[in-house]
């Protein structure tokens, strides 16, 4: 059964194949985020200098049995900058609801609910594990850490922003590993076993930034194009064909 749910992921991206490469999913940076906690940043991407705090995009990918996640930003080069340090990315398996005007999204604001997080084990070193927990659903938050839980007031930055787990090291679901490489910072974790409904990806929403906020990339794996969802159940339907040919022939 796992294996069949890591089958369709691989066929969903392998058939969407846009942007990147021929399977990489990429979801630009065209989200803004709550109120900066200073004058003057109101309605802006970045919050600060652009060449210490920018991500530009996330590129979405499923590498044998891990997803893949690899997130752009000049802040890979200013790690610790004001006291600031990597965040961790929260995952939505049921689909991408931002605020309206999403320069006024975040936690107090009635945002995308986030029912996983991929931890970091370590948000000032450059690599190390990655572990996906879930999120406590029945007492929403209480294991998430905010912007303003992290940050020095005399900064300013921007509030409302998931940017960390907060809750108990132990109740991880699956791991894998994260490492900055170069100008990208690459979250992988193993695929197998977590339950999700990988028939329906493109309801997959993500959220990253740093414990500052000062940029915010958030959004969903895009919808196929109908051609390419029709495609995609041609196939299905063919590979159920088969399993059902190999069983009748399994029996005579």
């Amino acid at each position: 059964m796992r294996k069949a749910a890591v089958l369709v992921l691989a066929l969903f991206f392998g058939a969407i194949g846009w942007v990147a490469d021929a399977s990489a999913l990429t979801i630009a940076d065209d989200y803004i985020g709550a109120d900066p906690s200073g004058t003057g940043w109101d309605g802006r991407d970045v919050i600060g200098a652009k060449d210490l705090f920018d991500i530009s995009r996330m590129e979405v990918d499923l590498v044998g049995d891990r997803i893949v996640v690899d997130i752009y930003s000049a802040y890979l080069d200013n790690i610790g900058e004001c006291g600031t340090e990597l965040g961790d990315l929260f995952v939505s398996i049921d689909g991408w609801d931002p605020v309206l005007s999403t320069e006024l999204d975040g936690f107090y604001s009635g945002g995308e609910d986030w029912e996983f997080v991929v931890a970091l084990d370590d948000h000032r070193d450059t690599s190390g594990t990655a572990r996906l927990y879930p999120l406590d659903q029945t007492v929403y938050g209480s294991d998430i850490l905010l912007s303003d839980d992290l940050m020095d007031p005399r900064y300013i930055f921007r509030e409302g922003q998931e940017v960390q787990y907060g809750g108990p090291a132990d109740g991880w679901l699956t791991a894998g590993d994260w490492s900055v490489m170069g100008d990208f910072l690459r979250i992988s974790v193993d695929a197998m076993g977590v339950g999700w409904n990988f028939s329906d990806l493109h309801t997959l929403g993500l959220h990253y930034t740093m414990t500052c906020g000062n940029d915010v990339i958030e959004g969903a794996v895009p919808n196929p194009e109908p051609g390419t969802v029709l495609l995609l159940g041609a196939g299905l339907l063919g590979l159920a064909g088969l399993r059902r040919k190999g069983s009748r022939m399994h029996r005579g």
